[in-house]
């Protein structure tokens, strides 16, 4: 007669929201994302804004602060963005690797293709008025 193993009794809960509980007894807390959630130009105050300095090893580094904070800054307009150059694919201005003709070409570290936007009144009043503040 072959023996059977049986493991020692388990109790199996009795509603879906029991077995939740039980669920999430074992794991592991919960951790929270980091999120930075950039603002929009139009919402910060740049009369308001201050810098701060941050000694590296070799040189340093200013951050501009937003309400004790530092900020990811949106610009993104109202109305559609103008391109005035849009991606050279033919490599004509900007020799790349994955864009250039004859296949000997070999690429040298991050390569990528440059757009040029035209900015709006808005867009550009708020960059000439950070050049000035800081």
């Amino acid at each position: 007669m072959p023996r059977h193993f049986f493991p020692a009794q388990i109790d199996l809960p009795a509603t879906v929201d029991s077995a939740e509980a039980m669920a999430d007894a074992g794991a592991p807390p919960a951790k929270k994302a980091r999120v930075d959630v950039p603002k929009s130009y139009k919402d910060l105050d740049v009369a308001a804004a201050s810098l701060k300095v941050v000694d590296g090893k070799a040189d340093k580094f200013y951050l501009p602060l937003f309400g004790e904070e530092v900020v990811k800054i949106l610009l993104t307009p109202d109305g559609p963005t103008r391109l005035v150059h849009g991606f050279d694919m033919h490599g004509t201005y900007e020799q790349r690797s994955f864009n250039s003709e004859g296949t000997g070409s070999k690429r040298f570290g991050a390569e990528s293709l440059a757009i040029q936007v035209e900015l709006n009144s808005a867009q550009v009043s708020f960059l000439q008025s950070l050049d000035a503040r800081f």
